[in-house]
């Protein structure tokens, strides 16, 4: 294959691993934690919500962890609890629920990256001769 093809299986399994992957955080495992969370504070959405926002975040957060692993740069794993870490910098820490709900959340999505990750190269292999 010359170096300027487009690696087509690779595309469709990228795009394939992280449908099927954020389809299953957002309708299966997530609502699940946030219920789980609710349930032991004894209390309905005691400040934790599965919102379009916070959706959105993770989103961006396992697509870009995905694709720095992809391309090698595992540096990005580095930068991501960087500035996760930065970012409860000003939040109020006497909510323990809240911080316990922040920190399973983003190793969720640490995990479901790495996760993705892993599945890539057998997926890619698993499609590249079918489009041939």
């Amino acid at each position: 294959m010359p170096s300027d093809a487009v690696d087509v299986a690779g595309l469709i399994a990228f795009g394939a691993i992280f449908l099927i992957g954020e389809t299953l955080a957002g309708t299966v495992i997530f609502p699940w934690i946030v219920n789980r969370f609710n349930r032991n504070t004894g209390q309905q959405n005691q400040g934790i919500e599965g919102g379009s926002g916070s959706t959105l975040i993770g989103l961006l957060e396992r697509f870009l962890l995905f694709l720095t692993l992809l391309l090698g740069v595992q540096q990005g794993l580095t930068v991501f609890a960087a500035l996760k870490a930065g970012s409860r910098l000003d939040e109020e820490r006497s909510h323990k629920v809240k911080t316990e709900y922040f920190l399973v959340g983003n190793v969720v999505s640490v995990t479901m990256a790495l996760l993705y990750f892993q599945l890539f190269p057998i997926l890619r292999r698993w499609i590249a001769p079918l489009i041939r």
